[in-house]
C-alpha cells in the first residue's frame, strides 16, 4: 500500500513540477446588444464568433428580449463577430457585409469584451425562376446565391420550389451577382454566362423586391456522373477543382494538344489532351504514394482531395476512362 501511495504521490509531484509557473488559459467572452435601425432591441437574433486564425464557428448566442447577448467559453484570441435575425440584413462587426472588412474583436484571458453592438437594417429581395434550357421546364431544388458584386462572398441564398421560383430575402441595398446551380445542370451567373467577369449585377433597394432575375440552365448531357456542386459538368465538385487547381467553370480543354493550357480545365485529364486514357495514369505515376511535405506530392493529381496521391485517386479516373471532353 505504501508503494502504491508513494507512486501516486510521485506522479503528482512530477506533474506539479512541470506545471509550475505555467498558467492555464481561462476562457473569456464577448457581449453586446443587437438593435434595429430605430434603436429598438431585436430579441432572438443569432450572434456568432469566428476565430480570425482558423475555421468555423467558435461560439454563439441568442439575444434576449432586450437585445443583449453574451458569447461565453471563448479562448483568448481575435474574433470576427456576425449577427443575423429574420427580417433584417445580417452583418459583421463593425457595420460591414464583407467578411474581409470585419473588425477583429479581441478576447483576453478570463474577461468578457463588452460593447460589441449591432444595428441591423431591413433589407430588400431578389426573385425569379430557374428553368431548364431550352425546354423551359422548371427546375426544383436549384440553389440560387446572391454574391456581393463588390467584396467577398455569398450573402443570401434560396432553393427553388417545384415551379422553379425563388426569393432571396434580407439583402442589403447594394448590388449582387446571382448564381444558380442544380445537380445535372451546368451552373451559370445572371444573365446567361459562366464567366463571373461578364455577370450582370443586380441592384437591390431596401424595402423592395427586384423581380425577374431568371436563369435557364443547360443539362450537362455527359455520360459520367455529375455530383451536386459540379458547376461545369466535368464530374468534379467546384471545391475539389479549387483544391487540385483546375478551372471550376470550364468543362473541357480547348483543343487536343497536350499540356498547352494552364491551369487545366478537366481534373481527370492530367495531360490536358481532351481524353482520359493510360497516358493520364502515367502522368500521375511520378507522384504516386506521396503527401505533403514530400516535394513529389502534387495536389493536381490528388483527385479525392485528401492530401495523398494513391490508388484511390487512380480509382477516381475509372468512370471517365476511355471518354473524351471537347
Amino acid at each position: 500500500m505504501r508503494l502504491v501511495r508513494f507512486a501516486a504521490f510521485s506522479a503528482l509531484a512530477v506533474a506539479a513540477l512541470f506545471s509550475a509557473g505555467r498558467a492555464e488559459a481561462v476562457d473569456g467572452g464577448i457581449s453586446g446588444t443587437v438593435r434595429d435601425g430605430t434603436g429598438a432591441p431585436i430579441g432572438g437574433a443569432f450572434v456568432e464568433a469566428f476565430a480570425f486564425s482558423g475555421c468555423c464557428d467558435s461560439g454563439s448566442a441568442l439575444t434576449g428580449p432586450d437585445g443583449t447577448y453574451t458569447i461565453s467559453g471563448l479562448t483568448p484570441d481575435s474574433y470576427r463577430v456576425y449577427a443575423s435575425a429574420d427580417g433584417y440584413v445580417a452583418e459583421f462587426y463593425d457595420d460591414t457585409l464583407d467578411i474581409t472588412q470585419s473588425t477583429p474583436v479581441v478576447v483576453s484571458d478570463g474577461t468578457v469584451t463588452p460593447g460589441i453592438d449591432f444595428a441591423l437594417s431591413s433589407g430588400g429581395s431578389i426573385s425569379g425562376v430557374v428553368t431548364e434550357d431550352p425546354s423551359g421546364a422548371p427546375i426544383e431544388g436549384a440553389i440560387v446565391d446572391a454574391i456581393l458584386a463588390e467584396g467577398c462572398c455569398s450573402f443570401g441564398v434560396a432553393v427553388t420550389a417545384a415551379d422553379g421560383t425563388y426569393t432571396i430575402e434580407d439583402l442589403s441595398g447594394t448590388s449582387y451577382l446571382v448564381f444558380a446551380s442544380a445537380q445535372g445542370f451546368a451552373s451559370e451567373y445572371y444573365d446567361d454566362t459562366t464567366d463571373v467577369s461578364l455577370a450582370t449585377a443586380v441592384s437591390v433597394t431596401v424595402g423592395a423586391n427586384t423581380p425577374g432575375i431568371n436563369l435557364a440552365l443547360s443539362s450537362c448531357g455527359s455520360t459520367w456522373p455529375t455530383p451536386a456542386g459540379d458547376d461545369d459538368c466535368d464530374g468534379f465538385m467546384t471545391a475539389t477543382e479549387e483544391f487540385v487547381g483546375t478551372v471550376p467553370m470550364v468543362m473541357c480543354a480547348t483543343d487536343s494538344t497536350p499540356n498547352n493550357e494552364s491551369p487545366d480545365p478537366w481534373p481527370v485529364d492530367f495531360d490536358d489532351d481532351q481524353d482520359v486514357d493510360v497516358f493520364d495514369i502515367l502522368a500521375a505515376k511520378p507522384h504516386f504514394n506521396t503527401s505533403p511535405p514530400n516535394p513529389g506530392y502534387s495536389a493536381r493529381h490528388d483527385l479525392d482531395a485528401d492530401s495523398d496521391v494513391d490508388i484511390f485517386d487512380v480509382l477516381k479516373t475509372k468512370p471517365f476512362f476511355g471518354q473524351s471532353c471537347a
